[in-house]
């Protein structure tokens, strides 16, 4: 019968270098890595350092701990004595888990509802500064309602006084916020038939593009689903001041939420990669009949960097958007896939 053998090489932990014994203490030992990063020229080793020690034909340096730890990038460890092996180093999660080994890695719990140390302080902009950046954004587009203006410098002044406390958006300047945000999503908004339709923002942060959506089009019910409790606090005390009947809000990891609950559109914007996006929705692709992606002007490389993931779990690329912001804010896009499910109604 046909023996199963493990390829040389695979599974086995990275070699251990053992230095020579300190005056007045037992032997230091620590792991190697495999491909050590050597120091700076101006600072090489002496020619004797090299004797003796080599990996993957690399000659290594005998470098102290303290050396190596900033160098290599590796924690400096507590000598040891004797034989005691040196701790295991906690392997990541397997790729393709849902959670990435950053996620599982021991945080301290964040309690959304105490009191909040400003973030930063300064003066924020005026109600009339927010409406002329807003006139400005807009002055060429038309059918514009005539309180959709007014309703979006209402979102923009909570925004900018939650994130003094709050981490919401790096874009403050009035003018950027106009454009980059509330023109970019009101145009995506015209751009896509919403009418009617049960739309999913997934990982929402400070409402975008969920609040404009869910005001340019007030016959579409808008779904605001955000992990952090933190910005599930902003986007609730937002929805309550604006009395928005179609959007409601969700504190919960979105395919946790969609494995619950179908929906028509699952839309994604400043999220992650293409890859990473249909990645993240894999077990739950049949809740719902589209994927949207707010992607800039690099779209068809990022586009053709997931296409064999996309197709592989079911996702079908079926036309790109193409719109351009004023002012020299850039192309945008809207990648539109067709997903495998139809459980929204």
């Amino acid at each position: 019968k046909p023996v199963a053998r493990r390829p040389s090489g695979v599974g086995l932990r990275a070699p251990r270098w053992f230095p020579p014994r300190q005056e007045g203490g037992g032997a230091q030992r620590f792991d190697l890595p495999v491909r050590p990063v050597l120091p700076p020229a101006a600072a090489g080793p002496s020619p004797g350092d090299h004797e003796g020690l080599f990996i993957d034909g690399f000659p290594v340096p005998l470098l102290g701990l303290d050396q190596l730890g900033t160098s290599a990038g590796a924690a400096q460890e507590a000598p040891r004595t004797g034989g005691e092996p040196p701790p295991a180093a906690d392997e990541p999660d397997e790729v393709g888990d849902e959670h990435t080994a950053e996620e599982s890695s021991a945080k301290p719990e964040e309690n959304p509802d105490q009191d909040l140390e400003p973030i930063w302080e300064g003066p924020l902009p005026s109600r009339k500064q927010i409406m002329s950046a807003l006139v400005g954004a807009f002055a060429e587009e038309k059918d514009v309602p005539p309180d959709y203006l007014e309703r979006c410098a209402d979102h923009a002044e909570l925004l900018l006084d939650w994130n003094q406390r709050v981490n919401l958006t790096a874009i403050t300047s009035p003018q950027d916020m106009a454009v980059k945000h509330y023109l970019d999503c009101w145009k995506a908004a015209r751009l896509l038939p919403l009418l009617g339709r049960k739309v999913f923002d997934l990982g929402s942060g400070g409402g975008f593009p969920g609040f404009p959506v869910a005001l340019a089009e007030p016959n579409c019910s808008v779904t605001l689903c955000e992990s952090r409790g933190r910005r599930v606090r902003f986007l609730e005390a937002a929805a309550a001041s604006m009395a928005l009947p179609n959007v409601s809000v969700v504190e919960a990891r979105g395919e946790d939420h969609l494995g619950e609950a179908g929906v028509d559109v699952v839309m994604a914007r400043a999220l992650s990669s293409v890859r990473e996006t249909v990645r993240l929705l894999r077990k739950v692709r049949h809740r719902f009949n589209e994927l949207i992606l707010f992607k800039g002007a690099t779209w068809s490389r990022e586009m053709r960097a997931g296409e064999r993931e996309a197709q592989r779990l079911g996702f079908h690329f079926d036309t790109v958007v193409e719109y351009e912001l004023p002012n020299d804010a850039g192309k945008r896009a809207l990648l539109i896939y067709r997903a495998p499910g139809g459980a929204g109604r």
